[in-house]
């Protein structure tokens, strides 16, 4: 039997749901202010919000709490 590490195993999968849709949104509003700051400069500061809270949220993601559990991939 073989077993893994999964940071996914007794997470609520609400609050997983949540920490996988943010990374979407911020690159939504990452990417549309780099059109709209075409038109108005002052869109600029969405690019750096949307730049910087996508990078938050893989940070998240990446140091989210390592609670050890296991899954078996046979199950």
């Amino acid at each position: 039997m073989e077993s893994h590490l999964s940071l996914a195993v007794g997470i609520n999968k609400i609050f997983k749901a949540i920490i996988m849709a943010i990374p979407f949104g911020f690159i939504i509003i990452d990417i549309s202010s780099w059109w709209v700051t075409s038109i108005y400069p002052g869109f600029a500061w969405f690019t750096i919000i949307g730049g910087f809270g996508y990078m938050m949220a893989f940070a998240v993601m990446w140091i989210m709490p390592r609670n050890g559990k296991t899954y078996d991939s046979n199950e």
